[in-house]
């Protein structure tokens, strides 16, 4: 029995169903139901590998350039759970959400290992156009968001920044920047750029703005669409008021502020803990021990803070040095391989995950994407 086209099929799924899901069965809409899909397809795809082995169709493991970084981060959040504050929800991931928890990371890293594996031209090309009919349907829905399809549903003003499927505006925006890149030679990245533009997305228009270069070819469709991104952007931006740092009314703190502010406090909890941190995903209850004085007088003073909003100062304060230096282990080798290779689509889309997770966190679809596209490397010479 090979179990191969089952395995490969499973992958497109992956990217296919995932970002598409959600429920309302539960009091996280969104992202739970996205990571018991991981989870499921990770038993399922790890199942059908072993039974490969088994019968003599295909080695358990195959060497790869992520390999030792991939390693070293695993036992740095091994490590970080192990001696965590609380082991249970360092090892099963914050409870509204789940993804970045030891088992989430666990199910990742298998995943790009097996992946490695049976990666393939077509096996590519089929996960980037599984990829880009699941953003086009995203992409249209939040569209449709923005004039008013399902305004009733929400208690957000959702005709003012969409989230379709992915549940917050940044999420979607992120999301988004990774498939522009990927859609570059067709009028489909013009339906991104759109959704893109009502997300509201700061920090996702600005990605988008500088993944520009990288974009740049002899293609006629690049070029235009590299000008028509230029348009949308420029046009999102001449259009735009600027907001004051407080609303004089509703005393409403700048999202950015309210940044700086969180972000000072993890910087403080990693002094008090800078080996190993105080464990994977035990930000919401560990910043309250370094929180700012500042951040009481925000518009957000009751919110609970579960993430640093910066998922490189969040592994610091949550894994110590050792987490952080051997994630960013697994960026350098990525972007030294995708630029050694001349790969600078695949490099535009990981490089939009690494600039949306600087003024904010991965969620679900994002994390697979940024620990499988290095993956596709696999088969390039």
């Amino acid at each position: 029995m090979n179990c191969t086209r089952a395995i490969k099929f499973l992958f497109c799924c992956l990217f296919f169903v995932t970002p598409l899901l959600f429920t309302s069965m539960n009091s996280e809409l969104f992202e739970l139901p996205k990571m018991y899909f991981v989870y499921l397809l990770t038993i399922s795809i790890l199942a059908l590998h072993l039974i490969n082995v088994v019968n003599g169709h295909q080695i358990i493991f195959k060497r790869s350039f992520l390999d030792i970084p991939l390693f070293l981060f695993l036992v740095s959040q091994t490590i970080s759970t192990y001696f965590s504050i609380d082991p249970h929800t360092s090892f099963f991931g914050y409870y509204s959400r789940l993804n970045g928890g030891l088992l989430s990371i666990i199910c990742y890293l298998l995943l790009y290992w097996i992946l490695v594996i049976y990666i393939d031209q077509k096996l590519k090309q089929d996960i980037i156009k599984f990829s880009l009919i699941s953003g086009l349907l995203i992409a249209s829905y939040g569209i449709l968001e923005h004039f008013g399809i399902d305004q009733h549903l929400w208690v957000q003003d959702v005709r003012n920044r969409v989230f379709s499927t992915l549940g917050q505006p940044n999420w979607l925006a992120a999301y988004l920047c990774i498939l522009i890149p990927l859609s570059f030679n067709l009028p489909l990245s013009i339906i991104f750029l759109i959704c893109l533009i009502f997300t509201k997305s700061k920090t996702g228009i600005i990605a988008s703005i500088l993944i520009l270069p990288f974009l740049f070819g002899k293609s006629k469709f690049r070029l235009i669409n590299s000008l028509l991104l230029i348009s949308l952007v420029s046009f999102f931006f001449l259009n735009k008021k600027p907001s004051p740092p407080t609303s004089p009314t509703l005393n409403i703190t700048a999202s950015e502020n309210i940044r700086k502010i969180v972000w000072q406090g993890a910087i403080d909890l990693y002094k008090k803990y800078p080996i190993i941190g105080t464990g994977v995903e035990s930000f919401a209850y560990t910043y309250y021990w370094t929180r700012p004085v500042e951040h009481n007088l925000t518009s957000e003073w009751e919110f609970l803070y579960n993430k640093a909003h910066n998922e490189y100062i969040n592994y610091l304060a949550t894994t110590g040095i050792f987490g952080l230096l051997t994630y960013l282990s697994i960026i350098f080798t990525s972007l030294y391989q995708f630029i050694k290779r001349k790969q600078f689509i695949y490099l535009a889309s990981y490089l939009s995950i690494l600039l949306t997770n600087f003024s904010g966190f991965s969620v679900v679809i994002i994390s697979l994407y940024f620990y499988l596209l290095p993956a596709f490397l696999s088969d390039e010479k």
